[in-house]
């Protein structure tokens, strides 16, 4: 047990529950800039991807479907070559 631990029985009720929120925010900071990550990056595939119509915005789950579609199209035409 580190000495954080052994002093966190003596911390007043009001000390732990700041320490509880603080802990909260800093995981909702986190998972905000994880939710934009992935955001910006389905974004990016978005604009790699050929649709029709082609300013057409596609849910997540079409994006990566229509991915794994566009992947083996071309892997077809390379072979083919």
């Amino acid at each position: 047990m580190n000495t954080s631990d052994s002093l966190s029985a003596f911390r007043s009720k009001g000390e732990r529950r700041y320490d509880i929120h603080k802990q909260r925010q800093v995981a909702n900071a986190r998972e905000r800039d994880r939710t934009e990550s992935v955001n910006t990056a389905f974004t990016v595939l978005r604009s790699l991807i050929p649709t029709d119509p082609p300013d057409r915005k596609l849910s997540k789950i079409e994006t990566l479907r229509l991915a794994v579609s566009y992947i083996q199209h071309l892997n077809n035409v390379k072979n083919a070559l």
